[in-house]
């Protein structure tokens, strides 16, 4: 297939939610197994294969272990595990009994996994074995102390006994018989914020909002049940799990697998017979620095990408032969715009407002500003349980971010005259300089256009002016050097002079979530510091 023109043009697809009450995750489920009973719906790894119907039963055992250990309606279940078949069963199985799963990422520790887990209070805790004695010392403090499955082998002599259970205890029951009456508009997931610039915030999500999320990401790539959905993302995280809705929705198929490999990306995909994947804006980087494929997927049609590189967009829609879906999406929000799989885009925009939403960029009075001006975005559903209920126990924060009733996303943008929507960047990372506003996301994507630079982070340091000055933090690519005069130089001949980096530091890694979002509360601490290149020492 040939990548198509992003030339402005109309949507040409619609979008439709139907009979909302009916959409709780279990039911969509249980209609699924009974419509189509064995069909494969799950591959594990390449290897195992699981169909809709063994789905279903697998859900239903988990049900019942998990009534055994005492939860109910309404209950938090914290899962704090990588990618495997498990996850998915607790995913559905605790919709069934109207309990809400809470998904910790894996690499959580510390005050951070604290704060999670007193936050959300949970009845029961699912945790890896190699995370119990982490996930044990941080609830210590919950009242009553929470039990702890264990994924894997429980060891004896690892944690209290009165704690610490087998992961059989909920696994390996009989099918559960029978289920609590669910509402669309239940609680059915809170999701932990990546929290880089404060304590992590818990998204509240309905059975409904978690249905739309689905539908939309479906009928915008236009899956079918011949479809194969590759994913290597992790579970924890929204993207993932929207995944695995869009193919129970759909009849399709999942593959999963454990984590993100450059090397064995394309393998994968080959192996999975995949036609449609998902990928973080920095795994889309990584890939196209790869030698080209020489064996590249032939089923492969279509690809996610959040953030989508802009900057390498076309050229990589031209080099792997499938289309790369753009959009504005949020864990808080849902699908706000989106490019639709044969819209053609003006350069840069994230995609057309979605029809079920309302959209406007605001001054810092919540004044909407005119078409093509900068401010941030607020939104607002047309349909009512599409979006967050709120942050779980942050009265406050959620009161905020829903000032004069809408929602505010904390990203600055624009929209055109026709609709369009363009992410410009958050707005914690916009930085004043010279009396000019300055996008990071833009220095960024600048810089990682330089052959030597494999990732950028540009950020905002208070400087003896007490101004805002610009530092950036390189990753060279391998076998390549960076030189910070030499870069500096370059910048200059290619961004805005208020722009060009004073600062620069080179490192080997950028500090990272899971999800690929660079952590730059870490290297701001106490920047600028030793080991940090100065341009205006230089010239001293």
């Amino acid at each position: 297939m040939t990548a198509q023109s992003r030339e402005p043009g109309a949507a040409q697809f619609e979008y439709r939610i139907t009979e909302p009450r009916e959409r709780t995750l279990g039911r969509i489920l249980s209609e699924r197994a009974a419509a189509t009973p064995d069909r494969t719906c799950l591959v594990w790894k390449g290897a195992e294969r699981i169909t809709f119907r063994e789905l279903d039963d697998a859900v239903n055992r988990a049900a019942t272990g998990l009534e055994l250990q005492g939860v109910t309606h309404g209950d938090r279940v914290v899962v704090m595990s990588g990618n495997c078949p498990e996850f998915v069963y607790l995913i559905f199985a605790l919709a069934r009994l109207g309990a809400v799963i809470v998904t910790v990422n894996v690499h959580a520790r510390g005050a951070q996994l604290e704060h999670m887990l007193m936050n959300s209070a949970p009845k029961l805790i699912v945790v890896e074995r190699d995370n119990v004695e982490r996930v044990l010392e941080a609830s210590a403090g919950l009242s009553p102390a929470p039990r702890v499955v264990v994924l894997g082998d429980a060891d004896a002599d690892a944690a209290p006994q009165d704690r610490v259970i087998a992961a059989a205890a909920v696994f390996d029951q009989p099918p559960h018989s029978g289920h609590p009456e669910v509402q669309h508009t239940d609680l059915a997931q809170i999701l932990y914020t990546s929290g880089t610039t404060g304590p992590s915030k818990g998204v509240m999500i309905t059975h409904h909002q978690a249905y739309a999320f689905a539908d939309y990401v479906s009928q915008a790539m236009e899956m079918t049940d011949d479809d194969v959905y590759y994913t290597c993302l992790p579970l924890f995280h929204v993207n993932a799990q929207l995944s695995l809705l869009a193919v129970v929705l759909t009849g399709g198929c999942l593959a999963l697998y454990e984590r993100f490999s450059a090397s064995a990306f394309w393998g994968q995909v080959r192996e999975a017979g995949a036609t449609a994947v998902s990928l973080f804006g920095a795994m889309a980087y990584i890939l196209y620095q790869q030698p080209p494929e020489v064996d590249l997927p032939t089923a492969l049609r279509v690809c996610w990408a959040f953030p989508a590189p802009y900057d390498i967009l076309d050229d990589f829609e031209r080099r792997y032969g499938f289309r790369v879906l753009t959009a504005y999406a949020s864990t808080e929000a849902n699908f706000v715009a989106i490019g639709g799989l044969h819209d053609d885009l003006p350069s840069g925009a994230a995609g057309r407002v979605h029809p079920r939403f309302e959209v406007k960029v605001v001054d810092a009075d919540d004044r909407e500003v005119p078409p093509g001006v900068t401010g941030e975005i607020v939104t607002r559903p047309r349909d009512p349980f599409t979006m967050m209920l709120g942050y779980y126990r942050m009265p406050e924060t959620t009161a905020e971010v829903f000032q004069n009733l809408w929602y505010h996303t904390g990203d600055a943008g624009r929209l055109d005259e026709d609709g369009y929507l363009y992410f410009v960047d958050r707005i914690k990372d916009v930085i004043r300089r010279r009396g000019e506003n300055i996008s990071s996301y833009e220095v960024e994507q600048v810089i990682v256009g330089h052959p030597a630079v494999a990732e950028c982070a540009a950020m905002a340091v208070r400087s003896e002016l007490s101004e805002d000055e610009v530092m950036v933090v390189i990753v060279p690519r391998e076998d390549t050097t960076v030189v910070p005069a030499e870069l500096v130089a370059w910048c200059s001949e290619r961004m805005a002079y208020f722009m060009v980096p004073r600062f620069v530091r080179v490192v080997p890694e950028l500090p990272k979530t899971p999800t690929g979002k660079v952590e730059k509360y870490q290297l701001r601490s106490g920047a600028p510091a030793d080991g940090v290149w100065d341009a205006q020492a230089e010239t001293h």
